[in-house]
Formats: C-alpha cells, sequence, structure tokens
C-alpha cells in the first residue's frame, strides 16, 4: 500500500482488519505473520462491550470485568493497565499479571515475560507499539500531544536499552487507529510545544507523522515503521471512540507475550500466499484461527498443520510440525 503524502519514503501505510466479536477487535495483518510469538491490537466501538474506560466520570462498574473478560479472550490470565495523566514515564512489568493490574500513572509500559498482556486506551491519542523481535521484548505507550512533547518515545527508547540492551535500528513500531491530521486542527501553541513551525493559526496537526519524523531521529530504519490507515474520528465510520467527535469511551490497546506462540506454521502461511488458487482444500493447524487473513478457510479439528491434499485426497491432519 502506497505512504500518504507526508510520510517519508520506506514507511508504510497499513489497515488494521477486523475480527467480529463484543467487543471488535482490530489487528495489524503484517506483525500477526511476522511476530507469531506476540499478540497485538485494538478494540473497536461496539456499544457498551466496546467502552474500557475506567477513569473519570460516571463509569460502568461492570468494567473491570470488562477487561478481564478481553485478557482472558485473548489467552491471558491478566492485563497491566494504568492511569494516563499524558506524560513520558514508562514502567517495565516484571511478573505476568493476574487480573486486572493497574500500575502506577504510567503512559508506557515494557516487558518480556511470557503471559504478560499491557494495555493503552485511547480516543484519538496514538498508541505506539514497539517490539524488539531479536530480544522478544515488547512495549505500547500511550502518546497524546502532551506526551510526544514530553518525550515518551524517547523515554521508552532509553528503557529499552538500559533493561534489554536494545537499539534503535533493532526496534520495530506500529503507529495504531488514532485522528488524522485532517481531522486534528490544534493552535499555535501545541506546534511549538512538539518543536514545529509555529503558525500564526490553527492548523491541522497528523501527531502519527511526527512520531514518525521522531522515530527515524533516533535511528529507527523506515523499513520498520507502520502506520496505520485508520482514523479514530473518521475512518472507517463509526469504527473507533473519539474525543473529538465528542464521545466519552474509551477504546484499548493492546501488546502481549502469550506463553504459547499462536501464529502460523509452514503450511498455513503458504496456503494463505497461494491463496487456493490451485482449487486445493487445506488442513490448517488450529493456531491459524488467530490470524483474519483466513476467513475463507473454516477451522478444521486438527492440532497441527497437515499441509494441503487436492479435492478428495486424503489427509489424516496429524503430521507437520505446528
Amino acid at each position: 500500500m502506497m505512504a500518504r503524502p507526508n510520510l517519508p519514503e520506506g514507511v508504510e501505510e497499513v489497515e488494521e482488519v477486523l475480527r467480529e466479536g463484543l467487543p471488535p477487535l482490530w489487528f495489524q495483518p503484517t506483525w500477526a505473520v511476522r511476530f507469531p510469538w506476540l499478540i497485538q491490537g485494538i478494540t473497536g466501538r461496539r456499544g457498551s462491550d466496546g467502552d474500557f474506560a475506567l477513569f473519570g466520570g460516571a463509569r460502568d462498574p461492570g468494567g473491570p470485568a470488562r477487561w478481564v473478560g478481553l485478557a482472558r479472550r485473548l489467552g491471558f490470565p491478566g492485563v497491566v493497565h494504568s492511569r494516563q495523566v499524558h506524560g513520558a514515564a514508562v514502567s517495565v512489568v516484571a511478573t505476568p499479571p493476574r487480573g486486572l493490574v493497574l500500575a502506577p500513572d504510567r503512559d508506557g509500559h515494557l516487558a518480556s515475560s511470557r503471559g504478560t498482556l499491557l494495555a493503552v486506551t485511547v480516543a484519538d491519542c496514538v498508541p505506539v507499539y514497539l517490539t524488539d523481535p531479536v530480544r522478544r521484548v515488547i512495549g505500547l505507550l500511550h502518546a497524546g500531544w502532551r506526551g510526544v512533547a514530553a518525550g515518551i518515545l524517547e523515554a521508552a527508547f532509553r528503557r529499552l536499552h538500559a533493561e534489554w540492551g536494545s537499539l534503535p535500528r533493532q526496534l520495530v513500531i506500529h503507529l495504531g487507529p488514532a485522528i488524522c491530521g485532517a481531522c486534528y486542527e490544534v493552535g499555535p501553541d501545541v506546534h511549538a510545544a512538539l518543536g514545529l513551525e509555529v503558525p500564526s493559526a490553527p492548523l491541522p496537526l497528523d501527531l502519527r507523522a511526527v512520531l514518525v519524523n521522531r522515530a527515524l531521529a533516533l535511528g529507527v530504519p523506515p523499513a520498520h515503521i507502520t502506520v496505520s490507515r485508520w482514523c479514530s474520528r473518521c475512518r472507517p465510520p463509526g469504527a473507533f471512540f473519539s474525543y473529538r467527535r465528542g464521545d466519552s469511551g474509551r477504546q484499548v490497546a493492546f501488546l502481549g507475550l502469550p506463553r504459547e506462540e499462536v501464529g502460523l506454521c509452514t503450511w498455513c502461511s503458504w496456503a494463505r500466499e497461494v491463496r487456493n488458487r490451485r482449487g486445493s482444500r487445506f488442513f490448517l493447524c488450529t493456531l491459524s484461527r488467530h490470524d483474519s487473513a483466513f476467513p475463507r478457510y473454516p477451522p478444521l479439528p486438527v492440532t497441527r498443520c497437515a499441509g494441503f491434499t487436492t479435492q478428495g485426497g486424503t489427509g489424516d491432519g496429524q503430521s507437520g510440525a505446528a
């Protein structure tokens, strides 16, 4: 997919894919393939089941249970979250959570322990997903303009290096669904706080483009950065909560390290690439149900992938490595 004009060359724009449910879940498709050892995504808007706001105003008393239900749906016993304060503080989560664990006020979390699920809530701000695929470390940030101006991305990079030795050139970043530049008009003070040219009147601001440029300046290769095409305010229409649109609800961005990998085996990856051109039917391993690229292939009751058989052929569904 071609990058938007305001994205540097080499930075790819992607469309999260939807998995229906309550709440609906959106996943970055290339991460699902490249990093089968993690789970990444964001909830969508679908009635009260889609609102994950925990703080401020008259909140739903069933909110905490909704969080635990989401964690279990994703295969985790719990999830880490915190009250977000639009700052640059980032914490390291050392112990996998059980239930809903509210850490001290933070706008970012890092982890490397299996069984850990991180979460931030957004409704126009940018969910920033980070991973070091060599060390299998993950990070998730809540980046509004104040947090970006305070240096939350830079703070996360420093902590990743201090704790695990991760270097910017090794990191992979995805900037998830957030308000787009066309929908986000801000005053000269915001442009100034972000170190941009200061206009004489309010002008649109693409906060994800600002984050891209900061990541590039830190040394992240352009090919390691992807940006969601979706806007929390305008596209797909009504898919996400938007503070600018007057919504009080929040979607939750999540990033986790499952105890067991849930990616695709070699045969299932091959099946997706050929797109069933030869009229074959596929015995997909049960792990393929975690990948939304397979809506046309119904899950089969096998625990290992047997590759494929031609129509009318045989396959016991037991051979091959999952």
